[in-house]
């Protein structure tokens, strides 16, 4: 099976079909996933602007799996905007609560010393 993977409905479908020829027929599966994005480069340490056209970079934008997940969201009604705004906002305040917290774990045994 080949799917791309910045859309989720084809996913759902491509998965289940897969699934269910493994087991009513007892045989192994491949699944290609395509068309993935790559946000952070291959390394968090270096920057994908230097090494990817701008073309590719602007289909990255277009194509995130986040951006097109989300989209889908909002076209089949799951959420709102508005409703995933907040989500965002709720995500994002936990992640820096989360990372200051760990740094501040992380250093107390230097500050202890």
């Amino acid at each position: 099976f080949t799917v791309n993977g910045w859309d989720y409905p084809a996913l759902i479908e491509t998965y289940e079909q897969a699934s269910k020829l493994a087991r009513e027929e007892h045989i192994p599966v491949l699944i290609h996933v395509q068309q993935l994005t790559q946000p952070q480069g291959h390394s968090t340490s270096g920057s994908h602007e230097r090494y990817k056209s701008e073309e590719r970079l602007q289909w990255e934008r277009e194509y995130d799996c986040n951006v097109k997940m989300r989209e889908w969201m909002i076209e089949t009604n799951i959420a709102t905007d508005e409703e995933l705004q907040e989500i965002e906002k709720e995500i994002k305040k936990l992640v820096r609560d989360g990372k200051k917290a760990a740094w501040e774990a992380h250093g107390e045994p230097v500050k202890q010393e």
